[in-house]
């Protein structure tokens, strides 16, 4: 070929290549060096990398319309199994067989592959090593050097001009795979941000429905608290009456005998003036008692560091009337002086629940000595309280429900159920403290453990 004629069918090749595939560009080459060497096959086959499987690429178009029928391109073939077309391999260099019948190492062809008359292979060389080869066959003469230098050039312009192809066909996968993953990843942001939107509309209406639960919750609880004090004031109106009931009925009789001994005209003025004196005494603890069950109403508007013990023996003192009309005998442990913040009132009425509920339960089983010990003890930086009775304790099967809302062992008409509730939430909640029973000593022992006041942990420390 002449230096035009390869400058010609070079830019032939590499504009069919713009325009077609890797393997068209493959074919459009065959058909050129069956043109060039009058052949009436072709075949391009690339060389793995370890030299030992060739994968056939193209066929010429000849050779796919009238001669081969035989398994098409991407198929593999070890070259160990090949025939006589791939000595060109071996020698690495190209090879001419004129005669391939006579070939004694010849090996049979494959069903439906063209008969060989002659052919004519070469092998493509990069760095060393052959990267691909390119067979014409079935000339109606013999194939010449002059054949052996156009089929080479051919070969060596194909590669060229394939690696190039092979490079933009990836190029172009790989952009349609990264289009492809862009497309993807924006649909999931898309979904993303559907699910998002979802999300937030989701959280949004859980947000109200909690606000709306807790506002239920409170509004319950509220109520709650409101029923336990109505309760708590109807006990203590109940021991008003009987604290007071002795002391005015000791009154009416002390003025009935004066009167008397008056019309009587009998009066000894000694007498007298010491029945006036017992009537100033009862009028005076007539006095202090309402003035303290006033206080107890009032002092709960704001918090307070006070003395357990103090408000303990004020509490017990509000109801000792109704203690001793039930022959309850309630005592204390040896204490001193240990101080607490919060609202007096509350732990009174904490106190006042557990009295109750212990005076409840001695009635209920007819206990014969009914007792009630109360202590109050520091333990590092907390002041526990302890209310312990010999009522015969909680059944095992119900102390771990002792302080659910509305459970209760009494009869519908003796409790509600909410008061060791309303006493647990006092306790953690107000006063930042815990608050458990157990049973000991033949008895219900409830313990309540509160910070110390600031003041006294650091006097402790």
């Amino acid at each position: 070929m002449t230096h035009e004629q390869i400058l010609a069918v070079r830019l032939r090749l590499i504009e069919f290549s713009f325009r077609h595939s890797l393997r068209e560009l493959l074919r459009e080459t065959l058909d050129e060096a069956e043109t060039l060497t009058g052949s009436c096959i072709g075949f391009y086959h690339f060389l793995d990398r370890d030299q030992q499987m060739l994968t056939l690429q193209a066929w010429s178009t000849r050779t796919s319309a009238e001669f081969c029928k035989a398994e098409g391109a991407g198929s593999h073939y070890p070259v160990s199994h090949a025939g006589v077309w791939v000595d060109c391999i071996a020698q690495r260099c190209p090879v001419i067989h004129n005669d391939y019948a006579s070939l004694p190492h010849r090996k049979g062809m494959p069903e439906g592959h063209a008969e060989v008359i002659r052919e004519l292979v070469v092998p493509v060389l990069r760095n060393g090593r052959i990267v691909a080869i390119l067979g014409v066959g079935n000339k109606q003469t013999d194939y010449t050097l002059h054949d052996v230098g156009t089929v080479n050039l051919l070969a060596d312009l194909a590669w060229d001009i394939a690696e190039q192809k092979r490079a933009e066909e990836a190029l172009h996968e790989t952009n349609i795979r990264l289009e492809q993953e862009i497309a993807d990843r924006q649909r999931a942001e898309e979904e993303l941000t559907v699910k998002n939107l979802q999300l937030a509309q989701f959280n949004e209406t859980l947000a109200h429905r909690i606000k709306e639960a807790v506002s239920q919750i409170q509004a319950k609880d509220q109520l709650m608290f409101q029923q336990q004090r109505q309760a708590v004031m109807g006990e203590l109106i109940q021991n008003i009456t009987q604290q007071l009931k002795q002391p005015l009925n000791g009154l009416g009789l002390l003025l009935q005998n004066m009167a008397f001994d008056i019309r009587q005209e009998s009066a000894d003025t000694a007498l007298m003036l010491k029945d006036i004196d017992r009537s100033l005494d009862l009028i005076s603890f007539l006095s202090q008692t309402i003035t303290d069950f006033s206080s107890f109403f009032r002092m709960g508007h704001q918090k307070s560091t006070f003395d357990v013990y103090a408000a303990a023996d004020r509490t017990i003192q509000l109801i000792a009337a109704h203690l001793e009309s039930r022959n309850v005998q309630v005592s204390f442990d040896p204490v001193s002086e240990q101080y607490v913040e919060g609202y007096q009132n509350e732990l009174s009425q904490v106190l006042l629940n557990l009295v109750g509920n212990a005076v409840d339960v001695f009635a209920e089983r007819a206990i014969p000595d009914p007792a009630i010990r109360i202590g109050i003890t520091r333990q590092d930086d907390e002041v526990v309280i302890t209310v312990a009775d010999n009522g015969g304790g909680i059944s095992p099967l119900l102390i771990d429900q002792i302080f659910d809302p509305h459970f209760t062992t009494k009869q519908e008409d003796k409790g509600s159920g909410i008061g060791l509730t309303m006493s647990k939430t006092i306790i953690e909640q107000h006063f930042g403290g815990q608050i458990r029973v157990e049973n000991r000593n033949g008895g219900a022992l409830f313990l309540i453990a509160i910070p110390a006041a600031r003041d006294q942990q650091t006097e402790e420390r």
